[in-house]
């Protein structure tokens, strides 16, 4: 798929302080699950990744609260949007793990997926199994393994993150995305090979 040293070039910093050996075999591992399988899937996932966690810097939303983190706060529609219901949710459920899960909604449903309480302990998904299952197996659920191979890195990303109040059809940090993204394009050999199947959850 692709080895420590590819991840590496495409996350130097993550490289140098060795986050990069801690999540090299779990992303082998839930990346093959969910079939992230094909070029345009692990490009696509690595990238986002990235982004989304400063290479593996940050596995929890930092807070502010800024403007936006307010509003997960009930009563809001966004608070409605993440099914978050009790004062305090907006910052309890907060975006952890590599594609940053965010809301009660979300957490409960990871719970049942799994059957662990993330719910009752949400830290849980900042340690690095959990990180790296539950963004692979929400990037599954969330059909960006089609997205990927169909509209590549613009389409997965307004999928994952579209937050940008002032341009809101275009997701955050879009021109790192795609850095990252012909980056690992670079790195990563291109093949055709796709594991057909239904990941488990």
């Amino acid at each position: 798929m692709f080895s420590l040293k590819q991840l590496g070039t495409i996350m130097p910093n993550a490289a140098t302080r060795g986050r990069a050996e801690t999540f090299h075999p779990l992303l082998r591992s839930f990346m093959s699950r969910y079939e992230i399988n094909t070029h345009a899937r692990i490009c696509c996932f690595l990238a986002t990744v990235a982004v989304e966690t400063a290479e593996f810097r940050f596995l929890q939303e930092l807070w502010g609260p800024t403007q936006a983190q307010l509003r997960y706060e009930p009563p809001s529609r966004k608070a409605r949007q993440l099914g978050n219901t009790e004062q305090g949710d907006g910052y309890r459920f907060r975006g952890r793990g590599l594609i940053q899960i965010t809301g009660r909604y979300n957490y409960r449903v990871l719970s049942e997926a799994f059957e662990v309480g993330f719910v009752s302990a949400p830290d849980q998904l900042c340690e690095p199994k959990w990180a790296t299952r539950s963004a692979c197996w929400w990037w599954w659920q969330n059909d960006c393994n089609k997205i990927a191979d169909t509209m590549g890195i613009e389409g997965v990303s307004k999928r994952v993150n579209l937050g940008n109040e002032n341009h809101p059809s275009t997701p955050n940090h879009m021109d790192r995305r795609q850095n990252y993204f012909d980056l690992a394009s670079q790195v990563i050999p291109d093949f055709s090979d796709v594991i057909s199947g239904i990941a488990p959850p």
